[in-house]
């Protein structure tokens, strides 16, 4: 067995996990990681090949809670009924009617919400003349401001909403240093039962929601509306939030100046899918073996745990030239694994671009990337998240 002990949550590989990526890229591709018990994937090619094949490599990798709580054990039915975690046949369905939901343009005029809510904080952040954490003050707060107008939520309840997102966040991450991380997010999980019950309760056809499209669905249940909302709360707001922080990280007195940025509609896609590859917000993702198998010549055990390296598939120099230049004239930047590959792919991943591509557009056009000084970056502890917990800058 090709055994390798890097720690992946090790203070070092946290803040910056690309020098170990490399060294496990180049040394041993597929080996298993006994720290993490399983197997670590960190090349392109194998990557996009188990992201691919969903009859071999499946999502059913739920979260294990040792405490019998009532509420910690609902929690885990209801992330268990997550799109992300779900191959059963209503799927695919589910998929296709919530991500056309998401993309329609009459559906809540999503461009438009999105461009208005970046040029509202983008204007507070160039107007800022005091250090700022520019995760929490933009990045977080437009994130959670797509997803209130997504969902219907009254402007009131855009803060607890926020709060929701970050107690769920130590669950997903699964840092093994938080002791209490199931009990405060199943407390939080209560708390959107309650709530999404009594929106959809009261949700109305004439003012375009996701709560009015949930309310609509009679064949769903209102834990499984519940389950389906908080979903969108965590992988909405943590996903895009870290790519937004990133853009920051990559952009500030970097090679592209804000006017092109805010001028030049073709260079704004390409360094939004450059950053997405740079900087993915997810440094890995996970599947399990259905049946024995191989990877890159490596034999896979039927149940064995496989956890892909997004972040280390995305610099591979067999697929990107230079992989550690952040390089937006690269040909095939858009070809990188951030939203996954296959039918798990991000149904997130339009709207994230979307919210990406307004918010550096509009800090470009105030010309914030350059006159950005950025003092200190903290990076949250997780194998799966690669987000900017904290992002502190100032703008000259």
């Amino acid at each position: 067995m090709l055994t390798h002990e890097t720690d992946l949550l090790a203070p070092a590989v946290v803040q910056d996990p690309y020098p170990a990526f490399a060294v496990l890229r180049e040394q041993q591709p597929v080996h298993w990681n006994s720290g993490w018990k399983g197997w670590v994937i960190a090349d392109y090619r194998s990557a996009k090949t188990v992201l691919r094949d969903a009859s071999s490599f499946s999502v059913r990798r739920l979260p294990v809670a040792r405490e019998t709580d009532p509420a910690v054990q609902r929690l885990i039915a209801a992330m268990g009924r997550w799109l992300s975690f779900r191959e059963d046949a209503a799927h695919k369905e589910l998929r296709r009617w919530l991500g056309s939901y998401v993309r329609h343009p009459e559906k809540g005029a999503i461009d438009a919400v999105v461009e208005n809510c970046a040029a509202e904080l983008a204007a507070e952040v160039a107007a800022s003349r005091t250090p700022i954490d520019f995760a929490a003050t933009f990045s977080s707060k437009l994130s959670n401001a797509v997803i209130c107008k997504v969902l219907g939520t009254p402007r009131e309840d855009w803060p607890m909403l926020a709060r929701w997102a970050q107690e769920l966040k130590p669950v997903v991450h699964s840092d093994p240093l938080d002791s209490e991380r199931f009990v405060r997010a199943a407390a939080t999980f209560g708390e959107i039962l309650s709530y999404t019950t009594e929106r959809t309760g009261h949700a109305s056809r004439e003012h375009e929601s996701l709560f009015a499209a949930l309310a609509a669905r009679k064949d769903l249940d209102n834990f499984e509306r519940a389950a389906m909302v908080t979903e969108w709360i965590f992988g909405g707001n943590e996903t895009t939030a870290s790519a937004l922080s990133s853009a920051m990280t990559c952009l500030v007195k970097g090679p592209v100046s804000d006017d092109d940025l805010a001028g030049n509609d073709d260079l704004l896609s390409r360094v939004c899918e450059e950053v997405l590859r740079f900087e993915p917000p997810l440094k890995s993702t996970a599947r399990v073996a259905v049946n024995s198998t191989a990877i890159g010549g490596v034999e896979i055990a039927e149940g064995d745990r496989i956890l892909i390296l997004i972040g280390a598939a995305n610099r591979d120099p067999a697929m990107f030239e230079h992989p550690d230049i952040f390089d937006p004239g690269r040909p095939n930047n858009a070809v990188n694994l951030t939203f996954g590959f296959g039918p798990h792919f991000c149904l997130g991943a339009h709207l994230a671009r979307l919210e990406l591509s307004h918010a550096v557009r509009q800090l470009a056009t105030r010309g914030v990337f350059h006159r950005t000084m950025i003092h200190r970056v903290h990076w949250i502890r997780s194998i799966v998240s690669r987000s900017a917990e904290h992002l502190e800058v100032s703008v000259n």
